[in-house]
């Protein structure tokens, strides 16, 4: 049996920890603050070759950018302009199967969930087998807080106890009020961790 993976693009605190938590392998791409470059091929293709891996079943990401396109920076400060027409399309339909759960915590990157966009790609189009979470804009500075002290640990907290996504994501929506209307979900409400094996 193939090992479950996961592929990571950016800095995400509390899911680094809960995707060790479940013995994923962990892809990284850091971000650090420095160097402005449009594209780094080699960098892209690695992305991309991890998305076409049938045992990649979670991705996680941080970036810049909209539902279409994101801007990530490599480990030695290199921009990377990542698109779905361009990268994440076209290796998701290399796939045969959607990612099982997406977490994209671009600044508007779930604003839109239909074709050509992040959501649509990694669920191939598909209601089932695929959880998407996401921010889909308008936030503030004390928002992007509230998101990483307050809305991701409660949200990756409820699903380490084994909530279903769809239920974690109201969860946190409760606990933190101040983004239930800056938070997505799309995809199967079903999920859970229990679908990642």
């Amino acid at each position: 049996m193939t090992k479950k993976s996961f592929l990571w693009v950016g800095e995400v605190g509390q899911g680094q920890d809960w995707v060790r938590y479940w013995d994923m392998r962990l892809y990284q791409n850091l971000l650090p603050t420095e160097g402005i470059r449009k594209y780094h091929p080699a960098d892209i293709q690695a992305i991309t070759d991890e998305v076409e891996k049938e045992e990649v079943i979670v991705y996680l990401a941080v970036a810049h950018g909209g539902p279409k396109e994101a801007v990530v920076r490599t480990v030695g400060g290199e921009m990377l302009i990542l698109t779905v027409a361009d990268h994440i399309g076209p290796a998701m339909d290399r796939r045969t199967q959607p990612m099982k759960f997406v977490f994209i915590s671009h600044s508007e990157g779930m604003k839109e969930t239909g074709a050509g966009t992040w959501s649509h790609a990694f669920r191939k189009g598909q209601p089932q087998g695929c959880a998407v979470v996401g921010v889909s804009g308008g936030m503030s500075t004390s928002n992007w807080l509230d998101f990483q002290l307050i809305w991701s640990p409660a949200f990756f907290t409820y699903v380490h106890w084994g909530f279903k996504f769809k239920l974690a994501f109201r969860m946190a929506n409760f606990v933190c009020p101040t983004l239930r209307s800056k938070m997505v979900f799309d995809g199967d409400e079903n999920m859970s961790t229990a679908d990642l094996t």
